[in-house]
C-alpha cells in the first residue's frame, strides 16, 4: 500500500513538471440530476471555496458514516485535509459535490494511481442515503475519467459497508472483488457496456417517473396570487381545482382578501401551515422568482408557473434561467413557466389548469408545450368525444419536458394511447430512446407544427436542429412514432391492449368511430395490427412542410 502511494506521488510530480498550467474549471461537467425519490439536485466539480461547506457536511455525518469513509472516527477535517480535498486539478484528481441549496449532501472523487487507473470514493449524507446519489456520482465520475484517459476504477471498502459494495456491483460494470487484510478491494473497467447503459437508463426512468408522480399527484396544493377577480389566472386555477372534485388540502395566498369562496387566505407564503406538495405561482415574472425561495422555506416540493413573459426580452430569458437555478437549488421540479397546467380524470381527478372544463374520462394521455397549442389539443379531443386520462402542459419546458411525461406514462396502466404536440425538442437522442422503448406497447402520436425545426416557440431555450425535416421524420419513425398533421389521427388509433384487462381484446375502445361492418371488413388483433401498421400509418399521414 505504501509503495503504491509513493508511486502515485511521483506520478503527480511528473505530471506537474510536464504541464505547469492548471486545467480550467470544467463547466461542462455540471449537471442537474434527478434522484430516486423524485427530487432534484445540482452536481458540479468541487471548488476551493467549498471548504467551509465541506467541513459542515463532514461534521453532520454520523460517527459510523465517517468511519466507513475514512476507516477512522475523524470527527473533523484538518486544514490540510480541507485544502487537499478542495484543491484538485480536474485531471489526475477530480471531485464532485452534490448541492441542495448551499448545502453539500454528497461528495465523490477519484485520484489517479496509474496512468490509466484511478481510486474512487464516495460520501453521501446520512439523510440522503438510498436516493441514488452514489450511483449518480459514479456515473459522472466515470464519464469524467474516460475524458481524462482513465479506463478503470478501484476502491477500498470495509466489509460492513454493504451499501457501497452494492452500489459498485449494481452499476452494470464487470466488478471484481478481493478480500485482503480486512478490506474489500473492488476494481472494474469503466468502459460503457450494454448492461451499464441499461442500468443507467433504468435509473433515469425511475427517477423521472417518480418526479412526475410526485408533481401530478399532490396531497396538498398552494395557490399563490389568487385574487377576488374570477378571471385572474389564480382565480381560474382555483375554479378548475374546485370543479374537478379535488379532495386534498388547498391553501390560498392573497393580499387583497381575507377569505375567498369560503376559504381562508394567508397574506404570506411563510404563514401557510403544514406541508405543501405543489405550489401554483400566478404572479408577474419577477415575483415568481422571488416566491421560489419562500416556497422552499415551507418545504414545497414542486412548482407550477402559468405566467408568460419569460421570453419576450433578454431580461425575461435571464429571469427564466434564474428561476430554474433557484428551483433546482432547492431540489424542486418546475412545470412551466407558461404552463397551461395539468389535469387528470377518474377516481383521483384533479385539474390545475386553464381548461374551461374537465374532459370525459378515457385512455388518452396528452401533452403540449405552448398554452395555445395545449388549449387546441384539449378543445380538439373534446370536440371529437375522446376520453382523456391525463393532460400536461409543459409550457417553456424549462425543467419538466415532454420526455418526463413519457417516462411517467410508460408505467401507467390506464394510458392506452399518447398524443404529443411537439414544438421543440431539447434532447432528440433521449426522446427517441424513450419513444423506441415505449412504442413497443403503446401508440405514440406526434403533431409537429410547421417550422418547428428552425423557429422555436418563445421561451424554448434549446438549439435549433440543422437536420432537414425529412431526416428528423425518419428518426422518429424508426422509433415507432406516428407523425401527423391532423389531430384527428388520435381518434383513429387504439391501444394494443390485450395485456390490459381494462381494454377490449380488439382495441377499439378509444376510437369513437363506429366499428365498420360488411363482409369484407375485419378487426385484427390490436397488438399485431399496431406492430405491423404503425410505420404505414405514419407514411400515410399528411406531412407538414416548413
Amino acid at each position: 500500500m505504501v509503495e503504491r502511494r509513493e508511486g502515485l506521488r511521483s506520478l503527480r510530480r511528473r505530471a506537474r513538471d510536464e504541464d505547469e498550467t492548471a486545467p480550467t474549471y470544467p463547466a461542462h461537467w455540471e449537471a442537474d440530476i434527478a434522484l430516486r425519490d423524485g427530487s432534484a439536485a445540482h452536481l458540479r466539480p468541487i471548488l476551493p471555496t467549498d471548504a467551509d461547506a465541506l467541513q459542515e457536511f463532514h461534521q453532520r455525518q454520523s460517527e459510523h458514516s465517517r468511519y466507513l469513509r475514512f476507516f477512522a472516527p475523524m470527527p473533523k477535517l484538518s486544514r490540510r485535509d480541507l485544502e487537499r480535498f478542495t484543491h484538485v486539478d480536474h485531471h489526475d484528481r477530480v471531485a464532485f459535490v452534490v448541492l441542495l441549496g448551499a448545502e453539500i449532501v454528497a461528495v465523490g472523487r477519484y485520484d489517479r494511481i496509474e496512468p490509466h487507473s484511478a481510486e474512487v470514493a464516495f460520501n453521501v449524507s446520512d439523510s440522503h442515503q438510498g436516493t441514488g446519489l452514489a450511483s449518480v456520482l459514479l456515473e459522472h465520475l466515470a464519464a469524467a475519467a474516460r475524458e481524462r484517459g482513465i479506463n478503470s476504477f478501484t476502491a477500498e471498502v470495509l466489509p460492513q459497508n454493504t451499501k457501497m459494495i452494492k452500489v459498485f456491483t449494481e452499476t452494470g460494470f464487470d466488478v471484481d472483488r478481493v478480500y485482503d487484510d480486512g478490506v474489500v478491494m473492488v476494481s472494474f473497467r469503466i468502459d460503457p457496456t450494454a448492461r451499464s447503459l441499461a442500468v443507467m437508463a433504468e435509473r433515469e426512468h425511475r427517477a423521472e417517473a417518480q418526479a412526475m408522480e410526485r408533481l401530478l399527484h399532490p396531497e396538498s396544493v398552494l395557490l399563490i396570487g389568487v385574487s377576488s377577480r374570477a378571471d385572474s389566472a389564480g382565480g381560474r386555477f382555483l375554479t378548475a381545482l374546485e370543479s374537478s372534485g379535488y379532495s386534498g388540502t388547498v391553501h390560498l395566498v392573497s393580499r387583497d382578501a381575507l377569505e375567498l369562496r369560503g376559504r381562508r387566505t394567508w397574506a404570506k407564503v411563510s404563514d401557510v401551515p403544514g406541508a405543501v406538495d405543489l405550489a401554483v405561482i400566478a404572479l408577474r415574472p419577477e415575483a415568481c422568482v422571488e416566491a421560489i425561495d419562500e416556497c422552499a422555506e415551507i418545504g414545497v416540493r414542486s412548482v407550477l408557473i402559468p405566467t408568460e413573459g419569460f421570453s419576450e426580452t433578454d431580461a425575461g430569458r435571464r429571469l427564466q434561467r434564474e428561476l430554474v437555478t433557484r428551483v433546482r437549488r432547492h431540489g424542486m421540479r418546475l412545470l412551466g413557466p407558461g404552463s397551461f397546467g395539468f389535469l387528470r380524470t377518474g377516481q383521483e381527478a384533479i385539474s390545475l389548469s386553464l381548461a374551461p372544463r374537465m374532459p370525459r374520462p378515457g385512455p388518452v394521455a396528452l401533452a403540449g408545450q405552448s398554452s395555445a397549442l395545449s388549449a387546441m389539443l384539449l378543445a380538439g379531443t373534446d370536440a371529437r368525444g375522446l376520453g382523456v386520462h391525463e393532460f400536461v402542459g409543459v409550457g417553456n419546458r424549462a425543467d419538466v419536458s415532454l420526455n418526463d411525461t413519457l417516462q411517467h406514462w410508460e408505467d401507467d396502466e390506464q394510458v392506452g394511447v399518447i398524443g404529443l404536440a411537439l414544438e421543440s425538442m431539447g434532447n432528440p437522442r433521449k426522446f427517441t430512446r424513450i419513444a423506441r422503448r415505449l412504442t413497443r406497447s403503446t401508440p405514440l402520436i406526434v403533431l409537429r407544427p410547421p417550422g418547428s425545426e428552425s423557429h422555436l416557440p418563445p421561451g424554448h431555450d434549446v438549439r435549433t436542429t440543422t437536420l432537414p425535416r425529412r431526416a428528423l421524420d425518419q428518426v422518429l419513425e424508426s422509433a415507432g412514432v406516428v407523425q401527423t398533421g391532423e389531430w384527428t389521427t388520435c381518434s383513429t388509433w387504439s391501444m394494443p391492449s390485450d395485456a390490459r384487462a381494462s381494454r377490449s381484446a380488439d382495441g377499439w375502445d378509444c376510437c369513437p368511430t363506429p366499428r365498420p361492418s360488411g363482409p369484407r371488413c375485419a378487426a385484427p388483433r390490436a397488438r399485431r395490427a399496431w406492430r405491423s401498421s404503425r410505420r404505414t400509418t405514419a407514411s400515410r399521414s399528411p406531412r407538414i412542410r416548413a
